[in-house]
């Protein structure tokens, strides 16, 4: 602490300390952004560890991503070498030699990322004991991002297969900046006893005001059929990414400030307009593209250019600037597009005014385009501007959506059922199934339905296990395959991808399955600048690529992004129905709204939720994406032609009766008829180690899990009643 010239601990440190070092209980650290929740955890472990040494690694710290690793391994170095313990990075781009350095005398803090730990456990089973055996504590860093998801549920199996191989249960701390609910949280980390986690919470009282600000760029007269921004602006048209571009620019030639953009084409589109705006007004270029398909060596120089002080920078970034790499003082947060996630959302805006005197800094910046006369209902309640409003008004009030309550996806289970076999073959059935049943992804399903699937998976036709005699297994010829596979430490598919290179130098890399096929002569836009594709070398999965004039969009392979929470379109009724005008309204956010509520109540949508659109349907439940798509598979089944939106679900062909019909239908008897709709709305979507199983087993597991019939019946039962 001297070192560093702090005068003291903050309070929410103090608290942790006192938590970790007078209990042994597991602990969680909910704090805002910045508020020092890595010394919360650190500084009393590190002490705790330096006053009673251990013969192996002490504590094992997980992070999402390696760019946080390497972050906190600058932090943690100076805290590790003031009491003689190493601190090692370990993940995909650590030298071999510093590995082998680390198994040979294991000693001090490992920070990990859980593909990595997969690799231990899976590849390297006995050097894990050997390397963890007295270890004392596992720090999660950003917790919420692993309490729902695919990911999460592969750390929680992999903290239990942990426990199993050092031969008793490692205490947890969990670290996170926005928790919506800290008892799921609790259970997550000890789903055994959640009330032996000690939580540490800021003070209501502490948490700094947001300075907000909602502004709404209208865009007009672009033919709905030129869909790529860039391509309409070389026709002549003033795209609303433009004129968002020339407000921006300005207002952020200064100082450090982000951007958030809802995707990565979305961010190289905007990173290129502000690029040609600042060189049109005779500035240098401060704005820079920030994503994962972005060349490693790029993302650095971005990072390096926010920290350097003096210096103007702005990184128009995804996700990859949400979480907690240090990138210093950051004036100004900028979230372009309505927020899906109020979790991320406070995440973003603790990003800035981190300096003493200074306050969080937040714009949602909307673009959309004015609703022509004849417009359809939902184009008319301009629903995006809303959505932005609604989530600036529940993030004043405080609102974190909690984690979803799903359990672990099929995929992950039948990863993990296969890693286990592969790590104590042969092993006994029963023993993967208590194993995986300690974690709270998969507590939930039961140790009879975990045996069931261990019976399909090692039944001929699947081949992922062989069955031995007395109930033991081991990988069978389809899960040995699997486990040769370069990229079976993740639990998400990875992309095939085309690099692209200027000069020698790696500029990033596309998608070529299921992005935008590319050929010599197109044109792209990366790194926020204008290429022209002189070759392409597929065996090598290169292509060579020349500055130029134009260039159009990449449609990168990605999600749709977070569901949407039932809370926020619950929000965005009540903006609909009020008559209010925050301060922090634009003048066209003000107009916009405006213009919404008035369609709102003029086509009787709160009385009607049952709207129609020329000769279709809309359905407006003001309901979150979960229970939208359930409804909308609901409504399939039933034989409509329907489908789900970010707001609503569209029945096409068919009238309001005939659609009352069927939800009546769907309200009554969703529970039954969940079998029929599943049958009849085909396969549901394919894990990546799911694929042997066949698909009736699939579809009844992926329904059972997502609760889609009960969603669906709920759904089809207000749209009734709101009549």
């Amino acid at each position: 602490m001297a070192g560093k010239g702090w005068a003291g601990l903050r309070p929410i440190q103090e608290r942790a300390a006192a938590a970790i070092m007078r209990s042994d209980e597991d602990v969680i650290v909910a704090s805002g952004t910045a508020s020092g929740k890595t010394e919360a955890a650190f500084l009393p472990t590190v002490s705790m560890l330096a006053a009673s040494p251990v013969g192996t690694v002490g504590i094992l710290s997980v992070s999402p991503l390696r760019s946080l690793i390497n972050d906190q391994h600058g932090r943690l170095s100076s805290l590790g070498e003031a009491v003689g313990l190493p601190v090692t990075r370990w993940h995909g781009e650590t030298p071999a030699d510093e590995k082998r350095a680390l198994r040979r005398t294991p000693r001090g803090i490992v920070i990990i990322t859980p593909e990595s730990l997969e690799a231990l456990l899976l590849k390297r089973r006995g050097d894990v004991e050997r390397m963890f055996g007295h270890l004392r504590f596992v720090v999660i860093d950003e917790l919420h991002a692993f309490l729902a998801g695919e990911r999460g549920a592969h750390l929680a199996a992999l903290l239990v297969r942990l426990d199993a191989a050092v031969g008793r249960r490692v205490r947890r701390i969990g670290l996170s900046a926005t928790l919506g609910d800290p008892r799921i949280a609790a259970t997550w980390l000890r789903p055994s006893a959640p009330d032996r986690v000690a939580l540490v919470e800021e003070d209501l009282g502490a948490r700094r005001p947001i300075e907000v600000r909602l502004e709404c760029v209208v865009e007009q007269n672009r033919p709905d059929w030129i869909e790529d921004e860039i391509a309409a602006e070389e026709m002549g048209y003033r795209t609303g990414t433009a004129q968002l571009a020339d407000r921006l620019g300005p207002r952020l030639s200064e100082g450090k400030n982000l951007i958030f953009a809802p995707s990565r084409k979305a961010v190289e589109t905007l990173a290129d307009a502000l690029r040609r705006q600042a060189e049109s007004s005779g500035f240098e270029n401060g704005f820079h593209p920030h994503h994962g398909s972005l060349a490693k060596a790029y993302r650095q120089a971005v990072e390096d250019a926010l920290r350097k002080p003096g210096t103007p920078a702005t990184a128009v970034a995804t996700t990859t600037l949400e979480l907690g790499i240090d990138i210093g003082p950051v004036e100004r947060v900028v979230n372009v597009g309505p927020p899906r996630s109020l979790a991320a959302l406070r995440q973003r805006a603790g990003r800035s005014g981190r300096r003493p005197g200074t306050v969080p800094m937040l714009d949602v910046a909307v673009v959309t385009r004015a609703p022509a006369p004849d417009c359809g209902p939902l184009e008319a309640i301009q629903p995006d501007v809303v959505c932005a409003a609604a989530a600036i008004h529940l993030l004043q009030a405080g609102f974190v959506e909690p984690p979803g309550d799903a359990p672990a996806s099929l995929s992950v289970l039948c990863h993990q059922i296969l890693c286990i076999a592969a790590c104590e073959a042969p092993v006994d059935a029963q023993r993967i199934a208590a194993t995986l049943g300690r974690a709270a992804p998969f507590r939930r399903f039961g140790p009879q339905v975990l045996r069931d699937l261990l019976i399909r998976l090692s039944a001929r036709e699947s081949g992922l296990l062989e069955r031995l005699g007395g109930g033991l297994v081991r990988p069978g010829p389809v899960g040995r395959a699997i486990l040769e596979s370069a990229d079976v430490f993740s639990v998400f598919a990875t992309p095939v991808e085309l690099a692209l290179v200027f000069e020698g130098a790696r500029l990033g890399s596309v998608p070529i399955a299921g992005g935008s096929p590319l050929a010599a002569g197109d044109g792209v836009v990366f790194q926020g600048r204008r290429w022209t594709i002189e070759r392409i070398e597929f065996a090598e999965k290169v292509a060579h690529v020349v500055p130029a004039p134009k260039g159009s969009s990449i449609r990168f392979e990605g999600g749709e992004g977070a569901p949407l929470h039932d809370a926020l379109p619950r929000a965005m009724r009540q903006v609909y129905e009020s008559g209010v005008y925050p301060s922090w309204f634009d003048h066209a956010a003000r107009g916009v709204v405006h213009h919404a509520r008035r369609a709102y109540a003029t086509r009787g949508m709160d009385r009607n939720p049952i709207q129609t659109d020329g000769g279709d349907v809309v359905l407006l439940p003001f309901a979150g994406t979960l229970r939208l798509k359930a409804l909308a598979l609901g409504l399939q089944g039933e034989g409509l032609e329907a489908s789900a939106s970010s707001y609503a679900v569209h029945v096409g062909n068919c009238g309001p009766a005939a659609v009352r019909e069927v939800l009546r239908t769907v309200a009554a008897r969703s529970a039954e008829r969940l079998a029929d709709w599943m049958a009849s709305r085909g396969a549901v979507p394919e894990g990546k180690f799911d694929g042997t199983l066949d698909p009736a087993f699939r579809a009844a597991w992926w329904a059972r899990t997502n609760d889609v019939g009960r969603l669906a019946g709920e759904t089809a039962s207000f749209l009734l009643a709101a009549r």
